[in-house]
């Protein structure tokens, strides 16, 4: 995306409509979409992995659109792909989130290596002492969508010429609440999914 295409626009958060700068761009990208709703795969110069970003269908939030989807609506939603032209309007954005994983583990079964009295690393230890336990695991996940693409990352792209009237065959705004998911396109895995409801926060 070009700084010179960024520009203030509307995006409609649960709260209200509120300004954010949204970049824009005429883009070669595979678009899906069935009932439930409207998406984009923006390719990393990896092109192992891309950017899935998906309206839910008019009515749905993003969290609905996210439990409609087991692997199998999933695939089948990555399957209705298809090339396109896109005039493509997007809201940067960026978003962190952390999260302790210790009581994830615990329901896993791995309850006693928190705990100083059961668990036992004495392996890991040349004394061989039991005095070692795991005191925190924590998740941390950082996404920036700018100029630059989803972490500093490029995407491939067409410009268009701005001596004629540019020719796409649709116009995608994702000026309202969108989930965004990092995709490895070999598996059809999200590595990384994420609901953006408000750009400014």
């Amino acid at each position: 995306f070009s700084k010179e295409s960024t520009y203030p626009e509307a995006f409609e958060t649960p709260s209200g409509s509120k300004e954010t700068d949204f970049m824009h761009k005429l883009l070669n990208l595979e678009v899906v979409e069935n009932e439930t709703g409207k998406g984009i795969v923006m390719p990393y110069v990896n092109d192992r992995m891309a950017m899935l970003a998906v309206l839910p269908a008019e009515g749905m939030s993003p969290e609905a659109w996210i439990q409609t989807m087991d692997p199998e609506q999933f695939d089948a939603f990555l399957a209705t792909a298809a090339s396109k032209s896109v005039d493509l309007a997007f809201p940067k954005f960026e978003t962190r989130y952390e999260d302790s994983l210790i009581d994830d583990l615990e329901q896993l079964g791995m309850g006693a290596a928190f705990n100083p009295g059961e668990a036992d690393f004495s392996l890991m230890q040349p004394s061989r002492a039991k005095d070692l336990f795991i005191s925190a695991v924590q998740h941390k996940t950082f996404i920036r969508a700018d100029e630059k693409g989803t972490e500093a990352s490029a995407v491939t792209s067409v410009e268009a010429s701005l001596t004629s009237m540019p020719v796409f065959d649709e116009a995608i705004r994702f000026d309202r609440p969108f989930v965004y998911t990092i995709l490895d396109t070999e598996t059809g895995t999200p590595l990384f999914m994420g609901v953006l409801q408000d750009p400014t926060e």
